[in-house]
């Protein structure tokens, strides 16, 4: 296993994510090369490219949002976003996101194939990024399954399982790390937790509950 990060002052939330990396790829004896580079002339966020440069994760900090410049009281929905949420748009959760394409293609060739017989009518769209193309679909989760394992578990534990069986998340699949992450979030996303997703945090009995919401919301982002 080695992670080269070509990049001379690397950002505290790019340093945060390879550290994750680093722990999955240990975990699972992945003896991979992996460069992770910052291209500045990118128009998205980042990008893997798995017919060229296939060891090679690139990220364009200038359009990742900065931890530090968030706004917690901003309330639109293109402010739904935090680490460990189903929606990243930080560099942290780039990188990840960008990560997991690689896992795809060049560790895991036969997962894509696999999830598409194991869910043949079944859409996960954790965020609107998912619409986009299967690969996309199974990226997102896969990020969402190595930042915050548990709270995919509650999203969905078919997919949860999924991916289990094909790799160990670095994280600790329990409700007290899922809390940790939890506390951080700003009370918008928490709400969106709840409205979303019908996930909610007893203080009382210090665990997390699943509870009915309006509209079939959660048919319509797993169908």
């Amino acid at each position: 296993m080695h992670i080269e990060a070509g990049i001379e002052k690397l950002h505290y939330e790019s340093y945060l994510a390879i550290k994750l990396i680093e722990r999955l790829l240990i975990k699972n004896n992945i003896n991979r090369v992996l460069r992770i580079a910052y291209d500045f002339d990118c128009d998205d966020g980042g990008y893997y490219y798995p017919l060229m440069k296939t060891d090679t994760i690139f990220v364009n900090p200038d359009n990742c949002y900065n931890l530090r410049q968030y706004n917690n009281d901003d309330a639109r929905p293109e402010n739904m976003f935090y680490p460990g949420y189903v929606c990243d748009y930080t560099i942290y959760g780039t990188i990840l996101h960008e990560f997991s394409h690689f896992l795809c293609f060049q560790v895991y060739k036969n997962i894509i194939d696999d999830y598409k017989k194991e869910f043949p009518n079944k859409r996960l769209y954790l965020n609107s990024y998912s619409n986009a193309e299967i690969d996309e679909e199974i990226a997102n989760t896969i990020t969402l399954y190595i930042s915050n394992p548990y709270l995919l578990k509650l999203i969905s534990e078919k997919h949860f399982k999924f991916f289990k069986s094909f790799f160990k998340t670095p994280r600790p699949i329990s409700s007290n790390n899922c809390f940790l992450i939890y506390q951080k979030f700003p009370i918008h996303v928490k709400n969106e937790l709840k409205t979303k997703w019908g996930i909610i945090y007893n203080f009382q009995n210090k665990q997390f509950e699943k509870i009915e919401i309006e509209n079939s919301t959660m048919e319509k982002n797993e169908v």
